[in-house]
């Protein structure tokens, strides 16, 4: 491998995405699923300058958010991308997640930040992956699971800064907001969310995250 290669970076033209991924919302100026045909609609979204052209702006005060015509359902194996600046961690924020409690729907995935401050993937009930993340500042999230592990990677993905055994099934259907007992809106921008339908490989991470250019 060359050392471009070794750290996510292939020279223009030569980048194609992984053939698992089955949505993207990039989120530049419009909320359509341009991979498939699971489109959003906006809630009070503007747009902003994102790491790459414009990215989603969610505020809580509005409130902003995004619903997807369908829900993205996938049992075992998935992954999901994205890139985020929160502008406040005050309080609980909803990135993405069902459209119903998660209290008593113990099973559903939800990612959220927080006043730890942490960003984290979690089950009402079950293990959760998380790591500390600040305000105003640009991450590169991946996500992946192989059906009995969930990983999370935020910037350098050859190296997981957290695990835990969970067999969590993807369900997302909103997007800026999540559903525990009341909703949580996130507040800040968020661009290029893709799900993938089996758990990314090192080159494949590698490739999104380009060095920290991102996709």
């Amino acid at each position: 491998m060359n050392i471009l290669a070794r750290y996510g970076i292939i020279p223009s033209g030569g980048y194609s995405f992984p053939a698992s991924m089955i949505h993207e919302y990039l989120l530049d100026g419009d909320v359509l699923d341009s991979v498939g045909s699971n489109n959003g609609t906006a809630n009070n979204i503007t747009y902003v300058a994102g790491l790459i052209d414009q990215a989603a702006s969610f505020n809580p005060a509005s409130p902003s958010y995004i619903t997807l015509d369908s829900l993205i359902s996938e049992t075992g194996a998935w992954s999901i991308y994205f890139i985020i600046n929160i502008d406040d961690l005050s309080t609980t924020r909803g990135i993405m997640g069902r459209n119903r409690n998660v209290v008593t729907n113990t099973s559903d995935l939800f990612l959220n930040v927080n006043s730890v401050p942490t960003l984290e993937a979690d089950t009402w009930t079950g293990n959760k992956v998380e790591d500390t993340v600040a305000t105003s500042t640009i991450y590169i999230v991946q996500i992946t699971s192989d059906g009995t592990t969930m990983k999370l990677y935020i910037g350098d993905p050859t190296t997981a800064v957290d695990s835990a055994a969970n067999t969590v099934n993807l369900g997302i259907e909103m997007i800026g907001r999540t559903l525990i007992n009341s909703y949580r809106y996130f507040d800040g921008w968020i661009q290029r969310i893709r799900y993938f339908d089996t758990e990314l490989t090192q080159d494949e991470r590698l490739g999104l995250w380009n060095g920290g250019a991102g996709r």
